[in-house]
């Protein structure tokens, strides 16, 4: 019995004394960076972003060959492209391409490949993901043009993206036409990329009602959503003064 006793008091003093040892390391790698690391590249980026790193010191030499900093960071999935000082204390990593939508990516930034730390320190690891690319359609309905042509409409919408898109790509994506007759659409992007606001010109009220049709295909910018909106236009009635 009192032998049982002393092998649980035993297991007891080894449990004590290796939880503080992890604690200690997990503080150092979460906790203590910001002595030398200020931010660094996390979250959701677009796939056009570059991945950056700032520290707290002038630690790098702006205008260093690239190719001496090739095993500075490391990606997993990899990602080809190339790293340089943007400032003593900025290190940037630009893509050689687009990143893959959806995909989340693990960085390494070898830290003795240009510092000397302790050897806890030899490295840092940080974590991101790229937008999975959607759109959403907003439409406002239709306007008269002006009190003196009655009988001709705008319609206004709005077709946001979550990603930076370029223009020509998204005015790919919506068309538009009444009762089989293609209709022209303006386009006004922001400086974002993001929101892309569009009107829809040259809407006949005629002698019978008709009706527009607005049809979307987001697959121009990877985006596998589709689909029509039908919206009346009521008949003209040119008896009415």
């Amino acid at each position: 019995m009192k032998k049982t006793n002393r092998l649980i008091v035993l297991g007891l003093i080894l449990i004590s004394l290796f939880i503080p040892s992890c604690k200690k390391g997990k503080k150092t790698q979460t906790q203590e960076w910001y002595r030398y690391i200020s931010a660094f590249t996390s979250g959701s980026i677009s796939r056009k972003a570059p991945i950056r790193v700032l520290f707290v010191a002038n630690v790098g030499r702006e205008g260093q060959d690239p190719a001496q900093l090739e095993e500075y960071l490391e990606f997993s999935p990899a990602i080809s492209g190339k790293t340089e000082w943007k400032s003593a204390r900025e290190l940037v990593f630009t893509p050689a391409g687009e990143l893959q939508p959806g995909t989340s990516y693990k960085a390494t930034l070898n830290i003795n490949k240009f510092m000397s730390l302790p050897k806890e320190y030899s490295f840092f690891e940080f974590h991101f993901s790229v937008i999975q690319e959607n759109i959403e359609l907003q439409l406002l309905g239709l306007t008269p043009v002006d009190e003196t042509s009655p009988n001709q409409f705008y319609l206004k919408g709005t077709l946001t993206t979550r990603d930076t898109e370029n223009g020509d790509m998204i005015k790919k994506i919506i068309g538009a036409e009444q009762e089989g007759k293609t209709l022209s659409i303006e386009w006004t992007h922001d400086s974002s990329g993001r929101d892309h606001e569009f009107v829809i010109k040259t809407i006949e009220r005629r002698e019978q009602p008709s009706t527009v049709q607005i049809y979307w295909d987001g697959s121009p910018i990877g985006v596998s959503k589709k689909g029509t909106r039908t919206i009346d236009v009521p008949r003209w009635d040119n008896s009415i003064c």
